[in-house]
């Protein structure tokens, strides 16, 4: 295959590629509210998965979508038949090789992907650069785990995404006893070990392009399912859940804060329902989404820019 064919087809797959990821993120953002109501009264951790596949779904769709582009004899039923002059049968698109506007847009896409990855790298650096900011500002507590921040507020939260440190203030220490600081202590190590911050992270730059509300609420969902996880965590090592209540409720500084308290104990205790209607869904949404994709993306193009 020459370079002066293999631009046209990397043209034809950057175009294809980001309005798969375009229209499935939004797909996949409007029938979040039915997920999340399918994930009600079910456990901490499988929400916190179903929640991570799907924001990882629109990925998974482009993915698939950009694959049976390129390998059209292996699409079947999914190929739209169609012809471009003396090519019929199956094909890849063939909008670089015709179209002007074609190749400017893939191009604008491409220039749009290198900005992501740039401010990408600055937010890191930023995050970096921050965290160095709070190590300096800090001490040691017991390890190089654990670090105190003056501080006259009840503060703890982890920081971090490849090495996460737990920070707690001299305010908090002041207020709790011994027994509760251990209690918040292993609530801040579930994060650490489970990575949350970085999770977290995925999760911002895997829903970039979906609308701003239904991003907001699938993040919202997903911060509570980790908190949930990680009181359900203190639990298990030997706390009671109107323990972690009662902390909870002395570590909200205002009154805003408490329904979000509440919810979160709502988690502690109580019956349990399966997840498997929320992976169902998944499924259906992810082959639904392949299929319609692979099926009209193709001519869609065609029809846009030929």
């Amino acid at each position: 295959m020459t370079a002066v064919r293999v631009i046209p087809e990397l043209t034809d797959i950057a175009l294809a590629g980001a309005f798969t990821l375009l229209a499935s993120g939004w797909l996949t953002g409007l029938l979040l509210p039915l997920l999340l109501r399918l994930m009600n009264g079910c456990a901490p951790h499988p929400r916190t998965r179903l929640l991570m596949m799907s924001a990882a779904t629109p990925v998974i769709v482009t993915f698939w979508v950009v694959f049976l582009l390129l390998n059209p004899q292996l699409a079947g039923v999914l190929f739209h038949d169609h012809c471009h002059g003396d090519v019929c049968g199956p094909h890849i698109p063939q909008i670089g090789a015709s179209s002007l506007s074609g190749v400017i847009l893939a191009a604008l896409v491409t220039f749009a992907g290198l900005v992501v990855v740039l401010i990408l790298s600055q937010r890191l650096q930023h995050q970096r650069l921050r965290l160095l900011a709070m190590q300096q500002l800090s001490s040691d507590i017991t390890g190089p785990r654990y670090r105190l921040i003056d501080s006259p507020l009840p503060l703890a939260w982890c920081a971090g995404l490849w090495h996460p440190q737990i920070y707690l203030s001299s305010g908090l220490l002041q207020q709790l006893d011994a027994d509760e600081v251990r209690l918040v202590m292993l609530h801040e190590s579930c994060h650490v070990w489970r990575r949350d911050n970085l999770r977290k992270q995925i999760l911002h730059w895997a829903t970039l392009l979906w609308l701003p509300a239904s991003r907001r609420r699938l993040y919202e969902a997903y911060s509570l399912a980790t908190e949930q996880l990680c009181d359900r965590y203190a639990c298990q090592q030997g706390y009671r859940p109107a323990d972690v209540s009662r902390v909870l409720n002395r570590l909200s500084h205002s009154a805003s804060e408490q329904p979000c308290s509440s919810r979160r104990a709502e988690q502690l205790s109580g019956p349990e329902r399966s997840s498997a209607d929320g992976w169902l869904l998944l499924a259906l949404l992810l082959a639904a989404q392949v299929g319609l994709f692979t099926h009209y993306v193709h001519p869609l193009l065609d029809s846009l820019f030929l």
